[in-house]
């Protein structure tokens, strides 16, 4: 089993455990991958402070492991509607 490398707009926090499994951009670098579809799901939390995302590469690049994600319940109900679209 793999985990899926989440993406953020926020910046690190001092001792952050997780950059291991989080990466970490501009808002500006964000909305690009956004419009070039390279999420599976992406929300804006927190008014525009912050946006969440799990790249395509994290689930495509696992070549047959299960991979573990960590969303909420949009980010599974977009997942599983972009499913049934093909």
């Amino acid at each position: 089993m793999s985990r899926a490398v989440t993406c953020t707009t926020r910046l690190p926090r001092k001792a952050n455990r997780m950059a291991l499994i989080m990466t970490f951009g501009t808002a500006g670098s964000f909305l690009k991958r956004v419009q070039a579809g390279n999420f599976l799901e992406h929300a804006t939390v927190y008014g525009t402070a912050t946006a969440l995302s799990s790249p395509k590469c994290s689930v495509n690049c696992a070549k047959g492991k299960d991979v573990l994600l960590s969303v909420d319940v949009q980010g599974a109900a977009s997942i599983r509607q972009r499913a049934e679209e093909g």
